[in-house]
């Protein structure tokens, strides 16, 4: 696999600085976007959400849309890779001394760009481990994908797998509902979506928004509250992501009627059409 670090096109054993803080202290930030023939899909909030983050851990640079359009074109065409693909967009620093302070001068921020091909999802309902794992709203990096603050989520990964579940549910440091691992949750309760909200933990995700901004525009009630664990028991589910989209979950083992939900047939087929224009408009730049 060729990929692309701080200007140039590299194979994928490239070595990384001795001295990188994002490989010794997780010191940088990440973005996963869901790209189509080489088109990445809602790439401006994307990148308004590391940009955000990077300010967040001082780095100077934000990052441009159109070198993120350029540099996934041509991986696309370099390694090859025609349909779905997920691009990995990861910005860390090296330099300075050690220890925690990033160095005032002489700081080199890294850029790397990586794409994979992406297989198709499936249609089977997804089953979810309730665990202990926390992510905590209102902290400092909890807004944003900072490579620091993700071994919460891998001990939450490592649970589900344990348990054969296809992910974990996250919660709170009050033991309220955050999310998944590596997902936004959404609670189907009759005609309306509950989904806990940025203060509760949860990722403010791109793919999230998207679907929120879709179901209120149909007439569905959204509401962004609380979800105490137990409100997840028995109930239909949905799982949102920019990789998977919006999938049918279950906490335990699916229901077997659980692919019948009209409302979630209805929230699936509003953001497959959201995400046909956007691709529609990223190809056409």
């Amino acid at each position: 696999m060729i990929l692309w670090r701080d200007g140039k096109f590299l194979p994928s054993g490239a070595m990384v600085s001795a001295d990188d803080r994002g490989y010794l202290l997780g010191d940088g930030a990440f973005e996963t976007i869901l790209v189509k023939d080489g088109a990445p899909a809602f790439l401006a909030p994307h990148i308004a959400r590391l940009n955000d983050g990077l300010s967040v851990l001082a780095f100077e640079q934000p990052i441009d849309h159109a070198d993120v359009i350029a540099v996934t074109r041509e991986l696309a065409a370099r390694n090859a890779i025609a349909g779905a693909a997920a691009l990995r967009l990861t910005i860390t620093r090296s330099g300075g001394p050690r220890g925690l302070a990033p160095p005032r001068q002489n700081t080199c921020e890294h850029r790397m760009i990586t794409l994979a091909p992406l297989s198709p999802s499936p249609d089977a309902a997804l089953t979810l481990a309730l665990s202990d794992c926390v992510r905590a709203g209102g902290a400092a990096t909890s807004s944003f994908k900072c490579i620091g603050a993700y071994g919460e989520h891998v001990a939450a990964k490592i649970f589900a797998q344990r348990r054969l579940a296809d992910d974990a549910v996250m919660v709170n440091p009050f033991g309220r509902v955050a999310g998944c691992t590596a997902a936004n949750l959404f609670v189907l309760d009759g005609a309306r979506l509950l989904t806990p909200p940025p203060a509760e933990g949860a990722l403010p995700g791109v793919t999230r928004a998207v679907v929120i901004e879709e179901a209120r525009a149909a007439g569905v009630a959204v509401e962004e509250i609380p979800i105490a664990p137990q409100m997840l028991e028995g109930r239909r589910l949905l799982v949102t992501n920019s990789l998977i989209g919006v999938r049918l979950a279950q906490l335990g083992a699916p229901r077997a009627d659980a692919a019948g939900d009209e409302l979630a047939r209805a929230v699936q087929s509003a953001y497959r059409y959201r995400l046909e224009r956007e691709f529609d408009k990223a190809g056409g730049k």
